[in-house]
């Protein structure tokens, strides 16, 4: 299932993070972890006299040299006997070489920190995972710190979440979470989010919605979802159920801290037009407010 796993790793805390969890997961799958590092020479200011200054060939050695020592430390960090392949790429963007590197090579999943370096380049690295996981056709796992910035341990998913909108997505999102629930022993938990009525979009706030209608809404949503576990083999699996009303990106996150989940898994896209675009707002906000790591699968419709 995962045993080509790509690790673009910037050597920051989340990315370190991000490699521990791809370890686990390739010895999980009897898999290999590919550590990517891109050199950006120019990237703080192009237009910077020392930057230009990096173009050297001596000053580019010197950086080519530490980035490979910066690898094979990470490597060193490795405790369990998983193959680790390291690659070494020049350009001028991170995403775009990530992007071109999993183009070329299909891994069967992209494990990345949310964020990287401190000040502008934890900026940076979170951007970098947005894009992948927007453009790329791979699978993309985001691993996040800790507000004191130490990596966060979830290795051994005891607890997935899976939200559903009954889309297509979902359903192929039900194969992939019974299959890695078998994997881990994990208990699995559907949570469907019914959301208000189109013309309170535009309001805030949770207390805002109609209690009335709310509940039919779950009721309704409940018999659906018992309906949507027919599609996937989860015999042997330990299945919940939930069906909460509010904003699906907010109300996932609180759920998945509230209920301890260890693992969200969650496709790109929901349904076709403006739900697709909801959606996609939804996992945004998933990945960048979960504590646990995020499981973001692509649609291939």
């Amino acid at each position: 299932m995962y045993r080509d796993i790509l690790l673009p790793t910037d050597f920051s805390p989340c990315a370190n993070a991000a490699l521990h969890q791809a370890v686990t997961i390739a010895e999980r799958f009897q898999g290999t972890v590919t550590m990517l590092h891109v050199v950006i020479v120019h990237e703080s200011d192009p237009s910077n006299l020392k930057a230009l200054m990096a173009t050297s060939s001596l000053s580019y050695d010197k950086i080519i040299t530490n980035a490979e020592e910066m690898l094979h430390t990470r490597e060193g960090m490795i405790e369990t006997p998983v193959l680790i392949e390291k690659v070494l790429l020049r350009g001028i963007s991170s995403t775009s070489e990530i992007l071109r590197y999993a183009a070329e090579h299909h891994p069967d999943l992209i494990v990345m920190g949310t964020h990287g370096r401190t000040g502008i380049r934890r900026l940076v690295m979170g951007s970098v995972a947005e894009k992948i996981i927007r453009l790329s056709s791979s699978p993309v796992m985001t691993v996040r710190c800790g507000s004191d910035g130490k990596p966060l341990d979830y290795p051994n998913y005891r607890s997935i979440l899976l939200p559903v909108d009954f889309s297509k997505a979902s359903t192929k999102a039900l194969w992939t979470a019974s299959e890695i629930a078998r994997k881990y022993g994990s208990k699995l938990t559907l949570l469907h989010v019914t959301e208000a009525p189109e013309f309170t979009g535009y309001l805030e706030g949770d207390d805002l919605y109609d209690d009335e209608l709310s509940s039919s809404q779950i009721e309704e949503a409940e018999k659906t979802l018992a309906d949507f576990l027919s599609k996937a083999p989860l015999d042997g699996i330990e299945v919940y159920t939930r069906v909460i009303y509010g904003r699906p990106g907010r109300k996932i996150v609180e759920f998945a801290h509230k209920e301890d989940i260890d693992l969200i898994i969650i496709p790109s896209h929901g349904k076709s037009g403006f739900e697709k675009l909801l959606m996609g707002s939804n996992v945004n906000k998933v990945v960048h407010r979960a504590d646990c790591p995020v499981l973001v699968l692509k649609n291939k419709e």
